[in-house]
């Protein structure tokens, strides 16, 4: 145990000071909840009856994964974490918060329904369980606007449309995947929305050499989940999206002459880096067009997922003529669209020793997913008492000039006009895009249902404000 802490120590000790110089720089912390953990965790150990044991949660089939996905990690129950009042989701969202300015929800579909596969039966035989996506979304939102970060969800694959109309409702972002949008006919890619993080693909997916070249379609036959009877089709498919990827670009004057898998990367990065969204993230590896993938969904061992070391080492990098010229060059298009308004400056704890939060960088990686966090009760109690960023009274209100001799009357009459003109400067001055705002409807039903004699999740339902909190800086 006390190893273990010490680890954990050491990965809060090195997040705190990345995101405390990355900040002064002027740089943004994206990280990432995963929608899981380990089932030999130390969350599972620690918090059984929160997670529904004898099964696992995963995807069902779709084009991509023909015989769905079994990620190999317990869903949370859907009842006994209200029961608590979400206090164990709250923990976790607080000890990511402590660190990022963006913070990337996985599988955002999960706070709506989850796929559940019972032990021993095959990613195709699972089914949907429905989850308090409201008081869900209140907590995300509430949380956003205590700990100044911008709430961004992962949208891709089966995706209810209830779901997309919440992250709007409740101003969080998605995603737009190059990968993912690129389709065989005209427009090859539909316009980037303003309100996403826009990438050319995910850690879930190959990276772009493998995609270009087809060379995923056979990674994925290998590792069975894909039918060899539609190799085929896959690939036929594949070179009528190349084609119409590479008149779309050519059209818009990002591609020119021959057309090779790194031009088309240095096109679809250009492409991106013009558009509205709130900024684009690179995968480093294919900036030497690696054809490894960094982690195979649904796969355990017949895949060394995020084992692999990088090709280049940092300084390789920045040594590189090439890579350097194309991140100047998507630096100087993002430089020209509009800037989204930057958050506070959030004052980022420093780790104690006793503290035993796991983060993703630092916990164990599951099978198929890295590992979510776990927030020991001194890390979420620290991270409990930050609050939203307020200005004080005293430095908003406005001085009282004085003009002779005042009566006590007067003098008392004063400090309440004072006292009055600030708290409207105050008010003013809070963000405009507080939380998130939950319907009566939703209130109200909270409100009958109490929760297991603690009022903290109804409370967060009923007080939680409109939106997510808006901005950062774009990069």
């Amino acid at each position: 145990t006390r190893y273990h802490l010490y680890a954990q120590y050491l990965a809060s000790l090195q997040l705190h000071e990345f995101s405390r110089a990355h900040s002064q720089r002027g740089g943004l912390v994206y990280l990432d909840l995963p929608v899981g953990v380990s089932p030999w965790s130390f969350d599972v150990y620690r918090n059984p009856r929160l997670f529904a044991m004898g099964c696992s949660t995963g995807a069902p089939p779709d084009p991509y994964f023909t015989g769905g996905q079994d990620w190999g990690f317990p869903p949370l129950h859907p009842e006994t974490g209200r029961e608590d009042a979400y206090a164990y989701f709250i923990a976790c969202l607080r000890t990511h918060m402590r660190y990022a300015d963006y913070l990337r929800l996985d599988h955002v579909m999960a706070f709506h329904r989850l796929y559940c596969i019972p032990s021993g039966m095959r990613a195709a035989d699972g089914v949907y369980v429905s989850y308090q996506h409201e008081e869900l979304y209140a907590v995300l939102c509430l949380e956003s606007h205590r700990n100044r970060c911008r709430l961004v969800g992962e949208n891709l694959g089966t995706v209810p449309p209830a779901v997309n109309k919440a992250l709007a409702d409740h101003d969080l972002c998605g995603l737009f995947v190059g990968q993912y949008e690129m389709q065989p006919t005209q427009p090859a890619l539909r316009a980037v929305p303003g309100n996403c993080v826009a990438s050319v693909n995910t850690h879930d997916m190959a990276p772009m050499a493998a995609t270009w070249s087809g060379r995923d379609v056979d990674d994925r036959i290998a590792l069975g989940q894909l039918d060899p009877a539609k190799r085929s089709d896959e690939l036929a498919h594949r070179e009528r999206v190349k084609a119409a990827m590479a008149q779309f670009l050519s059209g818009l004057g990002l591609l020119n002459g021959k057309v090779s898998v790194g031009a088309v990367r240095d096109a679809l990065l250009k492409f991106l880096a013009k558009s509205a969204a709130d900024f684009v993230l690179v995968n480093i590896e294919d900036l030497w067009l690696e054809t490894l993938w960094q982690n195979v969904p649904g796969t355990m061992n017949e895949h060394p997922n995020w084992r692999r070391k990088l090709k280049l080492t940092l300084d390789e990098l920045r040594g590189d003529r090439a890579i350097t010229r194309l991140l100047g060059e998507i630096q100087a298009q993002r430089a020209g669209a509009q800037a989204v308004p930057a958050l506070k400056t959030k004052a980022t704890p420093a780790p104690k020793a006793a503290a035993a939060a796991s983060t993703k960088a630092g916990a164990q990686a599951t099978p198929s997913k890295p590992a979510a966090v776990a927030a020991a009760r001194t890390g979420a109690a620290k991270a409990a008492a930050k609050s939203p960023a307020k200005v004080p009274a005293k430095a908003a209100a406005k001085p009282v000039k004085k003009s002779g001799a005042t009566s006590p009357k007067k003098t008392e009459a004063k400090k309440k006009t004072a006292k009055k003109a600030a708290k409207k400067t105050a008010r003013a001055a809070s963000p405009k895009r507080p939380a998130a705002k939950v319907t009566k409807k939703v209130a109200k039903k909270v409100a009958k249902k109490p929760v297991a004699k603690k009022k903290a999740g109804a409370a967060a339902a009923r007080t939680g404000s409109r939106r997510a909190t808006r901005g950062s800086g774009r990069r």
